[in-house]
């Protein structure tokens, strides 16, 4: 006979211990994986932006005397040819004289999975 003693099953209590289960898992890796594809979207939209605001300061930081409107834009552009940042003129708009208030304002789409897309939309103003 075995010379252990008897124990008692306690209500409520496991009969041994379990580790998460395989669809747990495989449901915690789907839910990763997804936010891992979504950060590799959209990152790259957000960088985008930070170099758009970037060159726009240091353009700012580069005008001397009044403000041209032709010559904010021209020099913005050659700085974002050169740091491949794709945004035409139309993203600025300009109001005020003297100081002028330039607002950065545009959205990208960016497709996620079939129909999905996510949007990001940036604002941004700046006064010279």
């Amino acid at each position: 006979m075995n010379s252990e003693p008897m124990r008692a099953h306690q209500p409520g209590l496991p009969g041994r211990q379990r580790g998460a289960g395989k669809l747990i898992l495989l449901l915690i890796l789907v839910v990763v994986l997804f936010f891992v594809m979504l950060a590799v979207r959209l990152v790259p939209v957000y960088v985008e932006f930070m170099y758009a605001r970037s060159i726009v300061e240091n353009t700012l930081e580069g005008t001397s005397g009044e403000f041209d409107r032709r010559e904010f834009l021209d020099s913005f552009q050659r700085r974002a040819r050169v740091n491949q940042v794709n945004l035409d003129n139309s993203v600025f708009t300009f109001s005020g004289r003297n100081p002028v208030t330039i607002t950065l304002e545009y959205e990208r789409r960016v497709p996620v999975m079939f129909n999905v897309d996510a949007v990001a939309s940036f604002n941004e103003q700046y006064t010279y």
